[in-house]
């Protein structure tokens, strides 16, 4: 088993007990108040759980042991979700309350009182369900997702080719090994004839070497090429391009690879991640791929691999007829296919497929997280498959 530096783990079990100590203090003054639950066992029955759960978490770190790794951090990730829930469902349950206007009559009516003490509960308790549900669903295995694509000049040579689309596995504290060897042995019968990989694949560098060694078992007929993500930035991007590249992965930072299909020239086009997460991407993007473009070879078709969606501003500006991207997790929310915040109004590329001018996106769910929580956004591998149309 590879060391486990502490320091990987020790920030973010820092960051999950600073937000659940301000959480719990909220809950409390909602909570404690409206079902008259006296301070002292309320408090005791949010921390006595993370305070033991982060022990088996800091002791599974300084002891290698990724069991306990994994019980304390989806323990306490657990906790912390079902205190969200609270928070996010009490304030309903407030609202009912005040419907109990009978306080200080003579007269009191017990049917309604009684209706409304049992109503309040409901939305807690709904609450709960979705946070089970959604830490459930993290836990799902990762779906292959067959997207068929048509594009109106398609080369016949092209017709029917197999991209294979891996991102954002975030293999660490929440998604292992097991999951990604899951996926890749029901991804071999797919046959693909291209594997692209758009970022953030390994969180935890020490297992990187295994990451790329189970992805090469894939063995596509014309090889893979990935992209960087922000996360790679994090995590050491110079030691991740080396360890894709000496691995036979070419990784393309403001670069082009020409694919020879029979008699069809396909471009593949990487750019760069700004690493911030707000601001102005698209610039920076841009530049990227003008960068890229200046030395690009003539094609047929150009497929661009950018982490960020937000590629799609200059790839239509360039006439890239496909980019694929991840980044985003569709924020592992969703209602009816759609990104929560797409569905909010909130405008952008989170999930799914779209299209500007002739260039056609697909934003990846990722096949993994950072957080094990998931709601309408499964985790997956997409298999696009081009077509003429």
């Amino acid at each position: 088993m590879d060391q486990i530096k502490p320091v990987f783990f020790l920030i973010p079990i820092a960051f999950f007990l600073v937000v659940m100590t301000l959480l719990s203090i909220i809950n409390y003054l909602s909570f404690a108040k409206l079902f008259n639950v006296k301070k002292k066992p309320y408090i005791l029955f949010i921390s006595i759980p993370t305070l033991l759960f982060t022990s088996f978490w800091i002791t599974g770190i300084y002891t290698g042991s990724r069991p306990l790794i994994s019980l304390g951090a989806n323990s306490v990730a657990l906790i912390l979700i079902f205190t969200i829930s609270l928070l996010l469902m009490l304030p309903i349950s407030r609202f009912i309350n005040h419907f109990d206007n009978e306080k200080g009559k003579s007269k009191v009516d017990l049917k309604r009182r009684n209706l409304i003490k049992t109503l309040i509960y409901i939305p807690p308790i709904v609450g709960a369900g979705l946070g089970l549900k959604g830490f459930k669903n993290s836990h799902n295995r990762i779906r292959i997702h067959k997207l068929p694509l048509k594009f109106k000049d398609l080369p016949e040579d092209l017709d029917g080719f197999r991209i294979l689309h891996l991102t954002d596995l975030h293999i660490g504290m929440f998604t292992y090994m097991g999951e990604l060897n899951n996926l890749v042995s029901r991804a071999t019968s797919t046959e693909p004839d291209l594997v692209l990989i758009t970022g953030d694949m390994c969180d935890y560098p020490p297992m990187l070497e295994k990451v790329i060694e189970v992805i090469k078992t894939l063995n596509p007929k014309y090889d893979f090429y990935g992209s960087l993500g922000n996360h790679d930035y994090i995590r050491g991007a110079d030691v991740i391009i080396k360890n894709f590249n000496k691995n036979n992965i070419k990784m393309l930072v403001n670069d082009n690879q020409i694919i020879e299909v029979k008699n069809t020239r396909m471009l593949l086009t990487g750019i760069d991640d700004p690493q911030r997460l707000r601001g102005d991407t698209v610039t920076f993007l841009r530049r990227c791929l003008s960068e890229a473009i200046a030395k690009a070879p003539e094609a047929s078709f150009k497929i661009l691999l950018s982490h960020r969606p937000n590629g799609i501003v200059p790839a239509s500006e360039y006439h890239y007829d496909l980019v694929l991207s991840g980044h985003t997790h569709g924020h592992q929310i969703g209602i009816f296919n759609k990104s929560i915040f797409e569905v909010m109004g909130v405008k952008g590329y989170y999930y799914g497929f779209y299209e500007r001018d002739n260039t056609q996106l697909y934003v990846s769910g990722g096949m993994g997280h950072w957080f094990p929580f998931r709601l309408g956004i499964p985790q997956e591998a997409t298999l696009v498959v081009l077509n003429k149309a």
